[in-house]
């Protein structure tokens, strides 16, 4: 089962359509379109479990750069760190 990744309404579809090795699903379809001022969670899932990679409060429509650059070092990392075993 491919890993699967859930991406903000801010992440350019270009770049969805890079992530060809997962399942790629958006907010939008998911239908958590224009959900204001929650909680977000960036997550992955992998055949041994599901990992938080960043859960924050967002306060604004656009997710900040830097929350996204976050979750994807967290990601990185994850993927760098199952390689290793």
């Amino acid at each position: 089962m491919p890993t699967r990744v859930l991406v903000d309404e801010c992440v350019p579809r270009p770049l969805q359509r890079e992530l060809t090795a997962f399942q790629v699903r958006s907010v939008q379809e998911m239908g958590w379109a224009g959900v204001k001022n929650g909680a977000l969670l960036y997550v992955a899932k992998f055949s041994e479990g599901i990992y938080v990679l960043h859960a924050f409060q967002k306060k604004s429509q656009k997710t900040a750069r830097f929350e996204l650059e976050f979750a994807r070092s967290r990601y990185a990392a994850v993927v760098r760190s199952r390689g290793r075993r």
